[in-house]
């Protein structure tokens, strides 16, 4: 699994960063971002092919060894909030073993990423914080948001298409 980073993470949690990496496996290419809500440090995950996010709230330094675990668990979480099959996640995240760091290469990607962003701000403010909101039905929520930047669809459902078409 490819994990593109920007500066701001990579800096925060002093990442070694590996150079020149690329994947041709459907669903392998994540990018990341460090978000500040209430003054936490939360983690902003987007596949690059359907835009699909995912929200790691108040993260802390200590649980980067663990970010791999961490991220397929709530990966795996969120697509059972989606409806997939669980045979159908077991294989994705089988798929998904070694995480490697890089840089960021696509600024559409970190543009939808900053309008993600956004978007968890407000919504968990409308909830009143990060202690009383449901993270889980806020991702859901911002995945079903259309994108133009995959064709004024939405991130469920490219998930749930290329999900359920090659897995």
């Amino acid at each position: 699994m490819i994990l593109r980073c920007t500066q701001k993470l990579i800096k925060t949690y002093d990442l070694s960063i590996s150079n020149d990496i690329s994947s041709e496996e459907l669903l392998d290419e994540w990018y990341a971002n460090l978000i500040y809500i209430e003054r936490k440090k939360c983690i902003l995950f987007t596949e690059s092919e359907t835009l699909y996010s995912l929200f790691l709230p108040n993260f802390k330094k200590g649980q980067i060894g663990n970010i791999e675990k961490i991220f397929k668990n709530w990966l795996k979480k969120s697509l059972k909030n989606l409806g997939i099959e669980s045979n159908k996640i077991d294989k994705l995240l089988n798929r998904l073993d070694g995480m490697n760091y890089t840089t960021t290469q696509s600024r559409s990607i970190l543009g939808s990423m900053n309008e993600y962003g956004y978007y968890y701000k407000h919504l968990i403010n409308e909830e009143g914080g990060l202690q009383q909101s449901n993270i889980d039905e806020i991702v859901y929520k911002i995945n079903g948001f259309i994108m133009g930047a995959i064709e004024y669809s939405s991130g469920n459902e490219e998930m749930r298409k290329i999900i359920n078409n090659n897995f």
